[in-house]
């Protein structure tokens, strides 16, 4: 029942409930306000800030119906399904998690040139850019939380029907009592009454089970137990280094302790060198050539061949990985750090 809010001297009127006519409509009514999910009524820390990526387009699974992201990375999948459909029940529940097995094991790049395609052809940044407005916001820890979820297929489903069935919830209770899978089923009943209307989503939350607390960026303290006794004096330099330049970003593996040395580059950020707490250092090399020019670029390259590891460096190579312990020696050291400062003043005013 509805009425216009303090009009005392109107009845109440029934509200009708109106079932959207085709698939496209229901998916509509969610691209254009994914708020209307109630992420709240379930077991997921989803961010306030949310965009929607309307038939993003997969290598082998077809077209997602839609694809919702927040600011820290959290992504969910839709696939929206009318409950009159014949196969509602079992289709559609292939279809989501054949769409979630298709993104699982893929890049942050590879995502981000699927949705490039999509809509105005803007890549995900600049869509969460453009939601976000003037808020504070960590463009390089959303791109790693995104690749980290898709390595590790942690991706909401979420399958949005005008009317949740037994028979859908029995099979998606089944589903999540494995380890691992999390489906949601969403009801969306729309209301129209006399010019007014009405959504009253839910979701339905059967059987899931409590996601694995959120990642956090790992810092010198918890870096520092992970590492070697006899590295960590060399790998406190590096991050002293880092963190002098204002360059240090500290990484979000699971198991892997990680931070690097970041540089602007034409507006992004992009990885100089990192380091691993187990005494690993890698060198961007290859990726850099062309923007600082073939003469900066030789000279600094002469630079890293001074170290003992480098001295056959191949200056075609995206990467060079060397141990830390290369770097004890004060001289070696003065000798890294000043060809990362010449990396990173060539690059950021480049010729």
């Amino acid at each position: 029942m509805v009425r216009k809010k303090g009009d005392g001297s109107k009845k109440w009127e029934k509200a009708e409930l109106r079932k959207p006519s085709t698939e496209s409509e229901l998916q509509s009514l969610l691209t254009r306000d994914p708020d209307l999910i109630p992420f709240d009524d379930i077991q997921e820390p989803v961010g306030e800030h949310r965009v929607a990526i309307r038939q993003l387009p997969l290598p082998n699974a077809g077209q997602l119906d839609l694809m919702i992201v927040d600011e820290n990375g959290t992504m969910a999948m839709v696939e929206a399904k009318l409950a009159r459909s014949p196969d509602a029940r079992r289709k559609v529940l292939a279809q989501v998690v054949d769409y979630a097995s298709d993104l699982w094991g893929m890049s942050y790049e590879e995502l981000d040139e699927l949705v490039s395609r999509t809509g105005e052809g803007k890549r995900l940044c600049d869509i969460l850019r453009d939601k976000l407005g003037e808020a504070q916001w960590d463009e390089t820890a959303f791109k790693e939380s995104v690749a980290n979820r898709l390595k590790e297929g942690s991706l909401i489903l979420l399958i949005a029907v005008d009317s949740v069935s037994e028979d859908l919830e029995r099979i998606v209770e089944y589903l999540n009592r494995s380890p691992g899978i999390r489906v949601y089923p969403l009801e969306v009943r729309y209301y129209e009454s006399q010019g007014y209307e009405a959504v009253a989503p839910r979701v339905v939350s059967m059987g899931v089970q409590p996601p694995p607390p959120p990642r956090l960026p790992w810092d010198w303290e918890r870096f520092a137990m992970m590492a070697n006794a006899e590295d960590v004096d060399v790998l406190r330099e590096l991050r002293d280094f880092a963190q002098e330049n204002n360059c240090i970003r500290w990484g979000m593996g699971k198991k892997v302790p990680t931070f690097g040395f970041y540089v602007n580059v034409e507006g992004k950020e992009s990885l100089l060198f990192g380091v691993e707490a187990a005494g690993v250092v890698y060198v961007g090399i290859k990726q850099f050539r062309e923007r600082i020019g073939a003469d900066r670029f030789e000279r600094i390259i002469k630079q890293l061949r001074e170290l003992p590891s480098l001295s056959q460096i191949d200056s075609d190579i995206p990467w060079k990985t060397f141990k830390v312990k290369e770097l004890r020696e004060a001289d070696r050291m003065m000798t890294f750090k000043n060809a990362v400062l010449a990396m990173k003043q060539a690059l950021e005013s480049p010729a």
